[in-house]
């Protein structure tokens, strides 16, 4: 049977910021931390917390590599609707992103117009561009269902992660292709929490008009 220190331990590490629930794997030391989180801080600094605060804990230090930290945005407005309550445009329900130090994958949940749900997953490396990229093409294969039904093919052509004085953008620039017709599509979003759903964000600015 487990032992009842780490029961203990998930309570202690539900305290830490962000943490909204833990689950430990193991019998008297821990072989798997599994952490779900808000956006609101790096999974990075949620590990070095889990790290610390397990060491303390225990009295013995623990690899950051069985810490798994699982972030979900909930933070999303409502979408506009319809007068039968139908989402009108296509816009995002969750994102969740599953971060380890090495890497990870983000899964993107979208409102399609009519009530529709769809969902696409991507691997994604730790920098910042790199999860960006991922929740696009997590994005782009939550519609490709949808692409398919208009007879259209959508691609990602450049994404820039933008600093200035007085905010942090990602910024992407997308072709649609359809029958002998090229498009190109931009949009942008200001990064509030969390990079994966800014450029989610960006992609249905860019492209809502057009397959919405």
């Amino acid at each position: 049977m487990r032992h009842p220190r780490l029961t203990k331990l998930e309570d202690e590490l539900e305290k830490i910021q962000g943490v909204t629930g833990v689950r430990i794997i193991g019998d008297e030391a821990p072989s798997e931390i599994h952490v779900v989180a808000t956006t609101g801080r790096a999974p990075k600094q949620i590990v070095r917390d889990v790290q610390s605060l397990t060491t303390t804990n225990l009295g013995e230090p623990i690899d950051h590599r069985i810490v798994s930290v699982v972030q979900v945005d909930e933070s999303e407005p409502e979408a506009k609707s319809s007068s039968n309550g139908a989402a009108e445009r296509i816009v995002i329900d969750q994102v969740v992103t599953a971060s380890k130090i090495k890497g990870g994958w983000i899964r993107v949940y979208l409102k399609l117009p009519g009530g529709h749900a769809a969902e696409g997953a991507a691997l994604a490396g730790t920098a910042r561009e790199e999860r960006a990229r991922a929740a696009v093409a997590a994005a782009i294969k939550a519609l490709q269902p949808r692409l398919d039904a208009i007879g259209a093919r959508l691609a990602l052509e450049s994404l820039v992660v933008q600093n200035d004085v007085q905010s942090t953008s990602v910024q992407i620039r997308c072709s649609l292709y359809t029958d002998n017709h090229h498009a190109v599509l931009v949009g942008a979003a200001v990064i509030e929490d969390d990079v994966a759903t800014a450029a989610v964000r960006a992609l249905l600015q860019a492209i809502n008009r057009k397959v919405s």
